[in-house]
């Protein structure tokens, strides 16, 4: 009997189950021993610690207008049309992660189900030939979650983007021209203004003259910048596929395995082989600031603190300080590598992603995120709190 069902228990098997259970199945029952499997087969199978792939400002400008290349911001939809890198698509973070009414991670520990996912990306115009470059403003997070995001559901051709679009901006040699006319363009519309109130019309008719003759050189350089104002590109549907045989949650945690690993540290201090790290503010952390109507203010008991702004180089608006910059943050906590280390934030993903990322690129194997975060957490009264 065991050999019979240990024939049937392969991993090639239960993926071809899993396959119709993904795709078909729509029972609660059904959907809870799937989200069992999927972490059993792929924390066991893939292992832990897959690298995390960066990509810099000066490699990634010269695959900007690449057929093959498809840049991807995280951001809000207001932020994307105030500024993008130009040729990208626009996919915020937060609308790709499916909770219910009570901030509860459906699908988790992966943001969204797969077929959800697929049609999402398809519709984005994603093709899974592309090299996919995720990226935000600089600051890191809305890039991380992204990151994670496509690496959930296997796709191995993506990058993050160390500096985001402001790394574009200083590397653009029609950005330091276009800046320049900008500000020529300034002075002499005080120039106008000055000369006009002293009503000296020969000297305002030439002021506007080289004013027309400025702007006809900047609406040039304008449309020839790397990063650009308005709305995305007219998107062609894509033909993104999720193998449901390479989705990996190795990086991802749900609410129930944040619960034994709080309770765990909680029990036995320093001493437990699990260590939270939480990556909100301090006015969140304490309870003072509640985000998003969450029911209760506070933080998950046994948590470590590291605000995720302390990760991010800020002088140099890059997403990431350097290695021995961020080592010491860490070790100043005492985040060791021998944990299995999950981080979070109000909404897991983003914040709490930027910070996991950062102890992957330093070496850290065991490193999850916990996807329902705070939004979750906080708005279940059954979890205990701290304040």
């Amino acid at each position: 009997m065991i050999d019979k069902l240990s024939f049937f228990m392969t991993p090639k098997s239960i993926l071809g189950i899993l396959k119709y259970i993904t795709y078909w199945g729509i029972g609660d029952m059904v959907r809870s021993i799937q989200k069992v499997i999927l972490v059993f087969i792929y924390v066991t199978a893939m292992g832990i610690g897959a690298e995390v792939k960066l990509i810099k400002p000066k490699e990634a400008i010269r695959l900007i207008g690449r057929e093959d290349v498809l840049f991807v911001s995280g951001e809000n939809s207001a932020a994307f049309h105030d500024d993008h890198i130009v040729g990208s698509i626009n996919i915020y973070l937060h609308d790709i992660c499916h909770r219910d009414g009570n901030g509860r991670m459906v699908n988790a520990p992966l943001y969204d189900d797969p077929k959800n996912s697929e049609a999402v990306l398809r519709n984005r115009g994603v093709k899974n030939s592309h090299l996919v470059v995720v990226y935000d403003d600089f600051h890191g997070p809305h890039a991380s979650g992204l990151y994670g995001y496509f690496e959930s559901l296997g796709d191995e051709n993506v990058r993050l983007l160390d500096g985001g679009l402001e790394g574009i901006r200083r590397l653009d040699p029609n950005q330091q021209l276009y800046d320049s006319l900008k500000s020529k363009e300034k002075k002499l519309q005080l120039q106008i203004e000055v000369a006009t109130k002293e009503k000296r019309d020969k000297k305002v008719a030439s002021f506007r003259s080289d004013l027309k003759s400025l702007m006809a050189k900047i609406d040039l350089i304008k449309s020839q910048l790397l990063i650009k104002s308005g709305d995305e590109k007219s998107i062609k549907k894509g033909d993104f596929t999720v193998d449901i045989g390479e989705i990996a949650v190795d990086h991802l945690a749900d609410v129930d395995e944040l619960k034994r690993a709080s309770d765990d540290i909680v029990k036995l201090g320093d001493k437990s082989k699990f260590v939270i790290i939480d990556g909100r503010s301090m006015e969140e952390i304490i309870g003072e600031e509640k985000l998003d109507g969450v029911l209760r203010g506070g933080h998950i008991p046994g948590s470590k603190f590291i605000e995720w702004k302390h990760l991010t180089d800020l002088k140099n608006k890059k997403s990431f300080k350097s290695l021995e910059e961020m080592q010491k943050i860490f070790d100043k906590v005492g985040i060791k590598k021998d944990k299995t280390i999950y981080t979070y934030s109000h909404y897991g993903v983003g914040r709490g992603s930027h910070i996991a990322m950062a102890l992957r690129l330093l070496g850290y194997k065991s490193v999850k995120v916990y996807v329902g975060g705070w939004s979750e957490w906080g708005n279940n009264p059954r979890f205990p709190l701290n304040r």
